[in-house]
């Protein structure tokens, strides 16, 4: 399965498991974060390590029209406080 992971280090162990059953990620978008309390690395290095984008913005309607011309099947959002 194809999905894109919309959310930041606090529930990466979803990007992680998502990923460790052999599901394909093909983009990453975070809000931005402090770095202290709040970070965005665990999902930054999962996608870098899947080939994968990583934004820190919010997701667009051309966003989701590329996701589902690029056969994207689920779209994961975990704690992302963007409205999509």
């Amino acid at each position: 399965m194809k999905f894109v992971y919309c959310g930041f280090d606090f529930f990466d162990v979803c990007l992680a498991e998502c990923l460790a059953q052999g599901h394909k990620l093909i983009a990453g978008f975070a809000h931005k974060v402090d770095g202290l309390y709040n970070t965005n690395a665990n999902v930054r290095t999962l996608c870098s390590e899947q080939k994968a984008s990583f934004q820190e913005r919010s997701v667009t309607a051309a966003d989701i029209e590329e996701f589902s011309k690029n056969g994207c099947d689920l779209l994961i959002t975990a704690a992302y406080v963007y409205k999509i």
